[in-house]
């Protein structure tokens, strides 16, 4: 079977994007797909959000909806640890950055997972270097040798990456976060990732008829 490349456009601090892990999960699971990630600056640049009581207001009703259709998890830890702590700051940019770094180790998806995870389920701040070197040697990476790699990326390439991922979301006809799509033949085939959110059989029997026949 040849090998596909699927395109994710994701953001580590999206609920839906975080909803829709297992998905992920299931493609990266199969040998011949290999999965590309641009991450979109969702709480990048302007958009960087500190925590206040308003946004927790916010959040935590889609978040609420997000574990009814998925199963995820959003745990105490996020919901009245992180959530309530104002001194937090929410910034895509140093997560993404880590994932991109990852990719020097093969593990970017790994890392996109390993954020998720210290965002929604341990309630950590994965804005933060040390949180961010944390999960690299969690999933394995020398410590030392990602930070010289992440403290690059920070200066000459996640700006650029971020601006590259949102013009590829337009150009792609995205919806937003999350988004998957292929090149075939030089068509853009989309791939609805958000009508299977908490169907992994479904999503399994579209992936059998769609990509792997």
């Amino acid at each position: 079977m040849k090998m596909k490349t699927l395109e994710y456009i994701f953001d580590p601090l999206c609920g839906w994007c975080y909803g829709a892990a297992p998905l992920i999960a299931m493609l990266e699971a199969h040998a011949n797909v290999s999965l590309k990630l641009h991450g979109g600056g969702m709480m990048s640049g302007s958009n960087t959000k500190a925590v206040t009581s308003q946004l927790r207001d916010f959040v935590q009703p889609h978040d609420a909806r997000i574990a009814e259709l998925t199963g995820q998890l959003f745990s105490d830890e996020y919901n009245n640890g992180l959530l309530k702590d104002e001194t937090a700051i929410l910034d895509s940019t140093p997560p993404i950055a880590a994932i991109i770094a990852a990719e020097q180790w093969d593990k970017a998806p790994a890392m996109l997972h390993a954020i998720q995870q210290a965002h929604y389920v341990k309630g950590l701040k994965v804005a933060d270097v040390e949180v961010l070197k944390a999960l690299a040697g969690d999933i394995e990476i020398p410590v030392d040798e990602f930070e010289r790699v992440f403290i690059d990326v920070m200066k000459n390439q996640v700006d650029a990456h971020i601006q590259q991922s949102r013009e590829l979301l337009s150009k792609v006809g995205g919806n937003g976060f999350p988004t998957l799509f292929e090149v075939r033949e030089s068509q853009i085939i989309s791939h609805p990732i958000s009508n299977y959110y908490g169907k992994p059989e479904a999503w399994q029997a579209y992936l059998d008829s769609q990509l792997f026949t």
